[in-house]
């Protein structure tokens, strides 16, 4: 499966770049991959994976690549025991101007700008007018990749648990420095919880 690096997503793209100047990958006209600046999306030739890239790069525009299945490359590509998750961010209308969201939805390569619909979707602003018309009703989200932190793996593991509740309505913290919450576990989701935060932090 042919795979493509999105230019506007620079980390990805960056490691994408890292990964050819490794294997000794050039653009087609035989410049080093960090020299070439143009193009909003590039893959190689005859390359299927970050770690068995081959042959030449080349640009094309995103929908070029979409047009002919080809599978667009995420943090995970290269940096498989890193988990991420997507998060769409409220953009706040009073804290932004108008004509600066018009600027990032026109000069991104990538769409990163959505709107909720009536049926709870995050769907793709399309166009100028659906811009504007989800500004003015503060329905615009910015979608965001994060990574999965052991703060966020516990969080859901404590949302899971049964045992480390006491109350009806369960209620737990954690933040940088420590971790508080309203019950207690039975020795069986303690050595569960130890293992997983122990296994997110490995390598750390």
């Amino acid at each position: 499966m042919n795979k493509y690096a999105v230019r506007a997503d620079k980390k990805v793209f960056g490691l994408f770049m890292d990964a050819c100047e490794k294997y000794g990958v050039t653009w087609s006209s035989g410049s080093a991959a960090k020299d070439n600046v143009y193009g909003e999306a590039a893959s190689t030739i005859h390359g299927e994976a970050a770690s068995t890239i081959h042959g030449d790069l080349g640009h094309a525009h995103v929908a070029f690549y979409i047009d002919n299945g080809y599978t667009k490359l995420t943090l995970s590509d290269f940096q498989p025991d890193i988990k991420t998750k997507v998060e769409y961010v409220h953009i706040k209308s009073n804290d932004i101007a108008f004509w600066e969201i018009a600027k990032e939805f026109a000069e991104s390569d990538i769409c990163n700008i959505h709107f909720l619909s009536v049926h709870d979707d995050m769907v793709e602003v399309a166009c100028n007018d659906i811009l504007l018309s989800n500004y003015k009703s503060r329905n615009l989200y910015r979608k965001v990749e994060t990574e999965i932190t052991w703060r966020d793996e516990l969080e859901e593991f404590l949302d899971g648990s049964l045992t480390c509740h006491d109350s009806d309505s369960p209620w737990h913290h954690v933040s940088d420095d420590w971790v508080k919450f309203d019950g207690k576990f039975n020795n069986k989701d303690f050595i569960a919880m130890c293992h997983l935060v122990s296994n997110a932090n490995k390598g750390k």
